[in-house]
């Protein structure tokens, strides 16, 4: 019997249990950075990157909001309602947001430290106009600690949390 160990620390192990396109997706992403030109770009990306966390409402999700159509907001409610009772029977009843889009939590989790560091690295002002809703995000994933405390999602936004609050304490230091 061949027995196969995964060691968590082996980035390239990891990354084949992901499917071959979000691998791809995980490569690229870290390499994408706006020109100085094209500065206020950073928002957008990073506001982009943000959607495939925990629990992010979709443009979808905010156009069916602003519209008052009854009749696809049932439609909208009544997936809803499909993927809950999916999740549960697969076992997994906390997981309607990975359900629903799609991407894997080893996805999200690979994808956390990689929005922390192009958040890191985007300009002080890009950063204060985005910066809500990166912690805001990060905060969602961290919240799964209670729905899994054996996962790592919960541990890796926590990671990333510290060390963007830490980095924004040290710019305010650098300020004063």
């Amino acid at each position: 019997m061949i027995k196969t160990t995964l060691n968590p620390t082996d980035y390239d192990s990891e990354l084949g249990s992901i499917p071959a396109v979000q691998r791809g997706i995980l490569e690229i992403i870290p390499m994408l950075r706006p020109t100085v030109v094209l500065s206020p770009m950073w928002t957008h990306l990073l506001l982009e990157l943000l959607c495939y966390l925990n629990g992010h409402e979709g443009p979808l999700q905010k156009n069916n909001e602003q519209t008052p159509d009854h009749n696809s907001q049932a439609l909208v409610d009544g997936a809803k309602h499909a993927l809950v009772e999916r999740s549960n029977l697969n076992g997994g009843g906390t997981k309607l947001d990975m359900v629903g889009s799609g991407w894997g939590i080893l996805f999200v989790e690979k994808l956390v430290p990689i929005i922390a560091n192009l958040f890191l690295e985007a300009p002080p002002n890009e950063r204060f106009s985005v910066s809500p809703e990166v912690i805001q995000g990060l905060g969602r994933c961290m919240n799964t600690r209670r729905d899994n405390p054996r996962g790592t999602l919960w541990r890796i936004s926590a990671e990333s949390f510290n060390r963007v609050v830490t980095d924004e304490v040290r710019q305010d230091n650098v300020d004063c």
